[in-house]
Parts: C-alpha cells; sequence; structure tokens
C-alpha cells in the first residue's frame, strides 16, 4: 500500500500586494516547527528542490534558506529553463552550478530548446522531491513541462513529489486550444488549454490523476485564504529575462504567441518586453491603422498608445502600440490572438509563421486557415467555437483536480 505523506506546506509569488482585506497567506509562510521531525520519522534524508529566483517568501526570503533554517535536509537543487537565477536567456542551455551561498549543487532541467533528463545516479541518492516555481499561467511557457517531467520521473522511480502551489497571475480565464496529441513537446507537454486558467498544484494533481500512467505519491499543498476571485494586485519581478513585471506577464497571454509570428516585434530584450506590437519602419505601416487597431483592442479590454523605438538588437527603428491590461479576467487572450492576425493581413501585411509555431499554440488550423489566400469570418468563427467546446470538456474532466474556488472562468 503507498505510503501518504502527511505534512502542510507551501509557497509564495515573487512580490504579491493585496489589497487591504484581500491577502492571503503563503505556504512557505507556515511551514509547521515540527516539519523536519515528520521527515525524519518518514526516513526521509535527502531532498531534492525543484526551484529558480520565484522560490521566494512575501518579504524575499528564498525557500532553499527557508527549509534548510528549519532542518530541511536539502541535498540538491534542480533548475529549469532560465537557470537557478532566471537570467539565462530563452532557449539557451542551462549549466550545472552550485548555489553561492549554500554551496548546494545547481543541477540542470533544461538543454538547448528542449527539457533535460533526470540524472538517474542523483535521483537514487534522494528520497523526496519538492517542486517550487512560479508559472506564468500559459501551457507554452516551459516551467510546468518541468513539473511533468518531474512527476513522470517520480512515476518510474516510485519516488514521493511535494507540489508547494502558488497563484496564477493569469487570472481565473481558461481559454485557447487543447494540444492535439501529435503536437505534444516540452513546449506544449500535455493536452491542456493554452491558458490553463489553474495553479501549479492543480495542474499536478490533473497531470498525476490523467496524464500519468501510474499517479505517484503527490502532495499537494494549497495556499491559504486564496480564491480565483481574490481582489489582489500582483506585481510579479522576474519570472524569466524578458518577464521583469505584471504587464509583461499579462501581455504574454497572447504576444508570447504573436512573437513566433513574423514580421511582428513585441519588444523582446527591452523592459516592455510583451507591452508592444510593433512593425518594422520600413513597412509603412500607418499610424491611422495603428488608431484602428487600438480601438479594436480597447473592446477587448486592453489600453493602448502609439510608441516608437529602436531596436538595438535588430537594428531597426519599430512602431506600433504600447498595452496596457487592466483587468486580464476580461481578455480573451486566444479571441484576440486570432482578431490580431486577422487585422494585419487584411490590411495588407505578409504573415509567416516560426517552425515551433504549431507546437506552441497546440493545434494546426490557426497556420492552416491564416495560409489561405482569403480569410472568411465564418472559418475562424468556427475555429473559436471549436476550440471553446474544447475547453468545456476539459474543464469539467478537470474538476477533481481544483482546489479553489470559484472554478475557472471557461472560454
Amino acid at each position: 500500500m503507498k505510503k501518504c505523506i502527511v505534512f502542510c506546506i507551501a509557497t509564495g509569488i515573487i512580490f504579491l500586494h493585496a489589497q487591504k482585506n484581500c491577502s492571503f497567506k503563503l505556504g512557505l509562510e507556515n511551514i509547521p516547527n515540527n516539519f523536519a521531525y515528520q521527515l525524519r520519522k518518514k526516513g526521509i534524508k535527502s531532498v531534492g528542490l525543484i526551484t529558480n529566483q520565484t522560490g521566494i517568501d512575501q518579504v524575499g526570503n528564498r525557500n532553499i534558506d527557508l527549509l534548510l533554517e528549519r532542518g530541511i535536509p536539502l541535498t540538491y537543487i534542480f533548475a529549469p529553463e532560465h537557470g537557478i537565477q532566471g537570467t539565462i536567456t530563452m532557449e539557451k542551455e542551462v549549466t550545472d552550478t552550485v548555489d553561492a551561498k549554500t554551496k548546494l549543487p545547481v543541477i540542470s532541467l533544461y538543454g538547448k530548446y528542449t527539457g533535460k533528463n533526470f540524472d538517474l545516479a542523483i535521483v537514487k541518492e534522494i528520497d523526496l522531491f519538492i517542486f517550487d516555481i512560479q508559472d506564468i499561467g500559459m501551457r507554452h511557457y516551459t516551467y510546468i513541462s518541468t513539473l511533468l517531467e518531474l512527476l513522470k520521473m517520480a512515476e518510474q522511480h516510485n519516488k514521493s513529489v511535494v507540489v508547494f502551489d502558488r497563484p496564477n497571475p493569469l487570472g481565473a480565464r481558461m481559454e485557447g486550444p487543447v494540444v492535439e496529441s501529435d503536437l505534444i513537446s516540452f513546449i506544449s507537454a500535455a493536452a491542456i488549454p493554452l491558458r490553463h486558467g489553474m495553479t501549479v498544484g492543480e495542474l499536478a494533481r490533473y497531470f498525476n490523476r490523467f496524464v500519468l500512467e501510474k499517479p505517484v505519491r503527490l502532495l499537494v499543498v494549497p495556499m491559504k485564504y486564496y480564491t480565483r476571485s481574490s481582489c489582489m494586485r500582483m506585481l510579479i519581478a522576474g519570472l524569466s529575462p524578458n518577464v521583469q513585471n505584471i504587464g509583461s506577464c499579462r501581455g504574454y497571454s497572447f504576444l508570447g504567441l504573436l512573437a513566433e509570428v513574423r514580421p511582428f516585434d513585441v519588444a523582446i530584450g527591452t523592459d516592455k518586453a510583451f507591452q508592444c506590437i510593433l512593425l518594422d519602419d520600413e513597412l509603412a505601416f500607418g499610424q491611422e491603422k495603428w488608431e484602428i487597431l487600438s480601438t479594436q483592442l480597447k473592446r477587448s479590454g486592453i489600453d493602448s498608445t502609439f510608441y516608437r523605438y529602436f531596436s538595438s538588437r535588430k537594428k531597426k527603428h519599430y512602431s506600433g502600440l504600447r498595452l496596457s491590461i487592466p483587468d486580464i479576467n476580461r481578455v480573451r487572450s486566444f479571441d484576440v490572438f486570432i482578431s490580431v492576425i486577422q487585422f494585419f493581413k487584411n490590411n495588407g501585411v505578409t504573415i509567416h509563421f516560426s517552425r515551433e509555431f504549431d507546437k506552441a499554440i497546440g493545434i494546426k488550423k490557426v497556420r492552416t486557415l491564416f495560409s489561405q489566400d482569403t480569410n472568411t469570418c465564418t472559418s475562424f468563427s468556427q475555429l473559436i467555437q471549436e476550440t471553446k467546446n474544447g475547453v468545456r470538456a476539459f474543464a469539467q474532466r478537470a474538476q477533481p483536480s481544483y482546489l479553489y474556488k470559484p472554478r475557472p472562468i471557461v472560454g
């Protein structure tokens, strides 16, 4: 009979500011005094922590230090894409290193373009794995891919896993395509919606029940007093080199995909990354057209102003819109993405999708429709409706995985 690990611990977001009377406690601040004793009692002598710079409490204390101070036997740290400090740019190799303060080894779980397997020699040394990383809320952001790889490893090697839950910074909305089976990859690791509307803890529960062949010993520790409708304002700093604030985080909900489409520039490499839609000045896309797009975005809950900058990375001037999203729950990101691409194609901009686009969005039909000589509103309306039907089916299936109220907003 499988053992049940019984102890309570959860995690924080990088920086979280809650409005008055709307705060909730992060589990990392609620570790019981007998936590280390419970581990010793269960014979756990070695713990591996999968984390990065997001693994801190509300005042900035690292989970690494907090766990060691409590006598938790950390022996290895594992780092996802962007590395333990979150400073390595996307798709670049993450190498093994050492934590400067504790001298603990930091093992990379990310190679160039994809995840790395766990070193089996190290796995044998570890009794329990803890996952504590802040997700962004989009399927193609690879931190949850690393979570799934952890669970698969635990399934194969009979290891126990604890997930410290964290908020979903993109709110409660669940939308976008569910991945087609032949497009499963590290940037779309499981058949879940594009914008999944769940926390990492809920996703772990879903993966364990519906994705793994055999469930592992999994403990998800929920946040205290958290609901999906919490009236909080979150400021996220440093999820990755190009997601340094809440503006970039919210914009990533559809501009992460737009970055896979030429000729668009989304200000990657600047402090406004994923907060802009821009075109090379050489394309001479008139400001009056940008004003029309601005009005269109406003109807979708997105504010914008005209913006121009010089890209030191591309050595060109770009013009377009600087975006702001006051309420992310009002924005249907997938619908906005489709309407933006339609707008530019209808205004004479030639669209080219990257090699990885289908994997990122999870279906082939988007590329197919936009590759046709003519677009019809009916075709795209059907696509959006089909997508919403798929999300509704997923949301129903995922009900046993939910930890918080209300349920995600579907569609």
